[in-house]
């Protein structure tokens, strides 16, 4: 996937970040960063002095996150670009070797903990598009699976009180969905992955991490088992209509990949829950019955 070019700027752009107060010693910095010359003590990563090797702010056309060798003297991938308002004045260290005339200033914010970083965009140079907003409206757009509810047994059959009541949804409901979208040169593709089912039984709930076994009695050998059911332990008589309402709501694990222009290559949109299925069940309790007798 390819980066975008643009023109980092040197060490102006962390001024306003590592503004430290009155100028200081060298050594009051920390570790890995150094001084420069500016309105008082201000300490940047040795890396950001560029391949000048001074604190004059050196500048050049780079790809972000495509350092070479030993170092990068650039700007790190860019998990996002923002605005920069106010913009800085003329002339200020910020802007380099170039002017206001010549295009404009962006925060290029890297992933995790790192340190803004300012980057000149050229007249009629545009930002690619943020691949996480995009990877949001592409997970708008696609259709979960709203889980089709099977019990066994099956309503209007009842179950029972200590039974285990097998619980799955169709293994075609347990699939991968993926869902692209474009903007420009920009393109996301998000990928969701069923990772678990809540069956909500009423009296209480079970997690399945899998779309549960089909109970097919005539193709099952005895003994047969499943990795998802539910066993009662109260009848249904005083619900609402004699039966305890059931619902299935899968979780999915979202992430997405951007091709193209990318400010980032990949993310993770976390967990998103589908829509409910539904059914109702009754729940009855065997009873036993004792005879007693005896020889005359």
């Amino acid at each position: 996937m390819r980066r975008l070019a643009v023109h980092a700027v040197g060490f102006g752009i962390l001024s306003s970040i590592f503004y430290a107060g009155p100028a200081a010693a060298a050594g009051s910095c920390p570790d890995g960063q150094v001084p420069v010359a500016g309105p008082g003590q201000i300490c940047i990563p040795a890396a950001d002095l560029g391949s000048s090797g001074e604190g004059g702010g050196g500048s050049g056309t780079v790809t972000p996150g495509s350092g070479t060798g030993g170092g990068d003297t650039g700007p790190s991938a860019c998990s996002r670009y923002e605005p920069v308002s106010p913009a800085p004045q003329a002339g200020a260290p910020e802007w380099g070797d170039h002017t206001p005339d010549e295009g404009r200033l962006v925060l290029c914010v890297p992933p995790g903990a790192g340190n803004p970083t300012y980057v000149f965009m050229p007249n009629g140079d545009e930002l690619p598009p943020d691949p996480a907003d995009l990877a949001r409206k592409a997970l708008d757009e696609l259709k979960l699976a709203t889980p089709d509810v099977h019990l066994a047994p099956a309503p209007p059959d009842q179950t029972y009180v200590g039974l285990d009541t097998w619980l799955w949804m169709p293994p075609g409901q347990w699939a991968t969905l993926k869902k692209s979208v474009t903007a420009g040169d920009t393109s996301v593709t998000v990928a969701a992955a069923p990772k678990s089912v809540l069956w909500d039984m009423g009296p209480s709930s079970t997690t399945c991490y899998s779309a549960g076994r089909e109970w097919k009695p005539k193709q099952m050998p005895p003994g047969s088992k499943t990795d998802c059911s539910y066993k009662y332990t109260k009848v249904s008589d005083f619900e609402p209509g004699q039966k305890f309402q059931v619902s299935a709501t899968i979780t999915y694990q979202a992430n997405w990949t951007c091709n193209g222009e990318c400010v980032a290559d990949e993310g993770d949109l976390g967990d998103v829950p589908s829509a409910p299925g539904g059914a109702a069940i009754s729940v009855g309790e065997h009873q036993s019955i004792v005879i007693s007798g005896g020889k005359k």
